[in-house]
């Protein structure tokens, strides 16, 4: 049996399947290109726009509307404005009453816009209602001023008078203060009295100054004329000492109470009378002096110790001079002499006195003397040692040295230096060491050399050169070497040794270097 699809039954149903499913996926495929427009929400609204009186809002397209999708609602939106009523400040405080009346005011706080309510009165008036002044009970006087007399009570103020009330009464009234008179102390004593002009004082004080027209104060001082007072002296002082310069001594007294107000005036203060004579009184004679080295003179003194004054006795002698007696010069033993004097040749000695000449006593000899210096002949040393013989003269010197040198006259010195010929004997460093054998001869050499050579019958210089025949070298070889593999045309297999030292001066030659055998399984 076929169906429509002119297959057999089973494939039809295949064939139907697929192309079912094949529509299923092409709708599919088309509903997702399909996308429906998203806005966002509404944003504010915008300022009134006087002009149009209109305010808009507005949304935005969050999701753009693709294939057949839903397309995208209206983004932009606008109204009519609201109306904006006006809005007032709350009352003001009345003013003060004018033609009886009061007013209080209020402001605008927000203007009418847009269609909304205007804005009510502003200002408004009411009758005032009178208010009379009211004070307080007066307050107690004021003390008395002392410029005018005068004291004051007062009153304050406790409502004031307003919108046409009764005005405050005086709130001040003034009184005059009682006369005061003048009232003062009593009489003070009486003061000292002024030596100028010989009057005295009192005082008195105010007590109570007068005031608000009281009676003024009377005199506060009074003067008097003292009482004459006569000078008063004291009795008369010792007397002084005398004045040297006028012979005179003074006695004094001073006045205990001066004269004063015309009293009587005072007397001299002090009186002078002449001096007492006094009389020379001397001391006791003090030791003779030395002798005088120039007049041969000594002395002795007495000190005056009361000088003779006002006509009294006289000093008597108060120096004693005596003359001493002669005295020689007396001279020390002459010391050693002096050393020798080497530009003039001279010794000397000297001495020095013992006790000098006084009085016109004999004077002192010489004090210093002279004499040729003793000679002195040359000393020399001992001989030093020969010194080295100079190869050039072949001559050894050796020397001596002056120890003391010729003065005075004294022999010269004999000679310093002197020569001796001399030999020398050859001198040979030690033998070097062996040098390398010479191939070519067949010897080894060595030498020394000459450190001095052999000069004036020296001895002369031993042989400076030796030969040797060379020790002999036996030839060396290395390790045989491994056999080398199987040669196959003659059947042998070989192994070698290297030469590694030649043989020479007679050594032991070189044995064989290679050496065959034939291969295993060849004999």
């Amino acid at each position: 049996m076929t169906n429509f699809c002119g297959v057999p039954s089973l494939k039809c149903q295949i064939a139907v399947a697929l192309l079912a499913l094949c529509f299923s996926v092409c709708l599919h495929s088309a509903a997702a290109a399909n996308t429906d427009c998203i806005v966002s929400t509404w944003g504010n609204y915008t300022n009134c726009n006087e002009a149009t009186m209109k305010q808009s809002r507005n949304r935005t397209v969050v999701v753009p509307q693709a294939g057949w999708g839903r397309a995208c609602p209206v983004l932009v939106e606008s109204i009519t404005c609201k109306p904006i009523s006006c809005e007032l400040s709350v009352w003001g405080d009345y003013s003060t009453c004018v033609n009886g009346y009061k007013a209080r005011n209020r402001t605008i706080t927000v203007q009418p816009k847009y269609g909304g309510a205007a804005c009510a009165t502003l200002t408004e008036s009411v009758a005032c209602k009178p208010v009379d002044c009211y004070v307080s009970r007066w307050s107690d006087w004021s003390p008395c001023a002392a410029l005018d007399g005068k004291q004051v009570s007062t009153r304050e103020v406790l409502v004031p008078s307003y919108d046409g009330g009764a005005a405050c009464p005086a709130i001040v009234q003034v009184q005059y203060c009682a006369k005061v008179d003048c009232i003062v102390s009593n009489w003070t004593a009486w003061g000292d009295c002024n030596t100028l002009t010989g009057v005295k004082t009192r005082n008195r004080t105010v007590t109570t100054q007068p005031l608000y027209g009281g009676q003024a104060c009377l005199g506060l001082q009074e003067v008097d004329y003292c009482v004459a007072v006569n000078c008063v002296l004291s009795d008369w002082g010792a007397w002084g000492k005398c004045n040297d310069a006028v012979g005179l001594k003074t006695r004094p007294r001073t006045v205990t109470t001066p004269s004063n107000y015309g009293g009587i005036p005072c007397g001299a203060l002090s009186e002078n009378a002449t001096c007492d004579p006094v009389d020379c009184v001397v001391g006791n004679w003090t030791d003779w002096t030395d002798c005088n080295l120039n007049d041969g003179s000594k002395k002795r003194t007495r000190p005056v110790v009361v000088a003779s004054q006002y006509g009294g006795v006289a000093c008597p002698v108060v120096e004693d001079v005596l003359y001493c007696a002669r005295q020689d010069c007396q001279m020390n033993a002459w010391g050693n002499w002096s050393v020798c004097d080497y530009s003039s040749g001279n010794k000397t000695r000297s001495r020095t006195p013992l006790v000098y000449n006084l009085f016109g006593g004999l004077g002192c000899p010489t004090f210093s003397e002279q004499a040729a210096c003793d000679a002195i002949a040359c000393q020399l040393s001992d001989w030093g040692d020969w010194s080295g013989c100079d190869p050039v003269r072949l001559k050894k010197t050796r020397t001596r040295i002056i120890a003391t040198y010729p003065m005075y006259g004294g022999s010269a010195c004999a000679s310093l230096t002197e020569e001796a010929p001399c030999s020398v004997d050859c001198v040979l460093m030690d033998w070097s060491d062996w040098s390398g054998c010479n191939y070519t001869s067949g010897l080894k050499t060595r030498t020394r050399g000459v450190v001095t050579f052999p000069a004036t019958s020296g001895v002369a210089c031993g042989q400076t050169e030796q030969h040797e025949a060379c020790d002999p070298v036996d030839c060396a070889v290395s390790n045989w070497s491994g056999w080398s593999g199987c040669d196959q045309k003659d059947m042998l297999h070989v192994h070698l040794r290297d030469v590694t030292s030649y043989a020479a001066f007679g050594g032991q030659v070189c044995p064989a270097l290679s050496e065959a055998e034939a291969c295993a399984g060849q004999a």
